[in-house]
């Protein structure tokens, strides 16, 4: 039998002890369940049942499009900033379960069911949720508006972030329907954000091709890309990804999940690292995809037979590709690193 490392060293009880840090993840799709069950009662609703872990109708696997709806429908349930408030402290509390050190966390403050809500009070009673958590996890925020919703009302929304000249804000991305709503009209948000000293993301290369990787690097001249799975069509986009050291913030079950890739092994995370591209490890929708942190790090070492000196790697790019301070980022790193020399 061939020797393991993975087998040997890098169990799931490992990976759970392990300090983590969460790049790509949403308020809205991480819900701890409790919560989200409390807020379903609190207006009258039905629990939510498996979410996107079960067939659709006549047994289709769930697609993008099903994952937007039951993440719509999720949103809606979040009708005062008081909601905000109670989801933001339940995640806190989920992020120190599971050893995440620190965490960037999207939100999106200009969805339809938002529009009688201001953004900077959303931001404010999201911010006021993570501070009930002192110490760790350290949280991030980052405006994640909805491509499908047009730059306009992006730009009211922004607007009212950068009014309240808050260091909560990290940074700014698009997600949405990204195959119908190209990145280019939000181009002049971005550079708006950018003079305002904001970083950027996009979601890029998940339900559209690798045109619109390249846009998000070419056009909205990201820092980040969200996902990114579809880079692989592209040979020259690959070597682009990789000499560039842009941070790829790539999701497995998320993307098995949402049709983004067939099966787990045909997933190019592992790929990616190998080729030296900087690849972190996300969870996107945990409640929605039943999935945690520890878990898709596990998936990885299963199904790639990932290393620790690998599994490390992915811990120090998530670190270095963290929109947080030089002084922060050094501490994050050195976590890391004691962890692995004591482990």
């Amino acid at each position: 039998m061939r020797y393991n490392p993975a087998m040997s060293s890098l169990s799931r009880e490992f990976l759970e002890r392990m300090p983590k840090i969460e790049l790509h993840v949403h308020l809205e799709g991480a819900i701890p369940r409790p919560a989200l069950d409390e807020l379903a009662r609190k207006y009258g609703l039905a629990p939510f049942t498996d979410l996107l872990d079960r067939p659709t109708e006549r047994g289709r696997r769930p697609s993008f499009a099903d994952f937007m709806d039951v993440w719509l429908r999720i949103g809606g349930l979040l009708r005062e900033y008081e909601d905000y408030e109670f989801i933001a402290a339940a995640l806190a509390g989920e992020f120190r379960r599971r050893n995440i050190i620190y965490a960037e966390v999207l939100f999106s403050p200009d969805r339809d069911s938002t529009a009688h809500l201001r953004p900077d009070r959303i931001t404010e009673a999201v911010a006021e949720g993570f501070a009930q958590a002192p110490g760790w996890p350290v949280v991030r925020l980052i405006a994640d508006f909805v491509r499908d919703n047009g730059p306009h009302a992006a730009g009211r929304a922004l607007d009212a972030l950068l009014a309240m000249n808050d260091r909560t804000i990290a940074g700014i991305g698009i997600g949405g329907s990204e195959a119908s709503f190209p990145p280019a009209p939000f181009a002049p948000l971005f550079e708006r954000a950018r003079a305002a000293g904001l970083r950027t993301q996009a979601h890029a290369g998940e339900s559209a091709g690798p045109e619109s990787v390249w846009a998000a690097v070419r056009v909205l001249r990201v820092d980040r890309i969200a996902h990114g799975v579809r880079a692989r069509e592209d040979a020259d986009l690959v070597a682009d990804l990789a000499a560039s050291g842009m941070p790829l913030d790539m999701c497995p079950t998320s993307n098995v999940r949402t049709g983004a890739v067939d099966r787990i092994e045909d997933h190019p995370a592992a790929e990616f690292l190998r080729r030296g591209l900087k690849v972190t490890v996300n969870t996107d929708d945990p409640t929605l995809f039943g999935s945690a942190l520890a878990g898709e790090f596990d998936l990885l070492v299963q199904t790639f037979d990932l290393g620790r000196n690998e599994i490390r790697t992915l811990l120090l790019n998530a670190a270095n590709a963290s929109w947080c301070g030089a002084e922060e980022k050094t501490r994050l790193r050195s976590r890391i690193e004691a962890f692995f020399v004591r482990a």
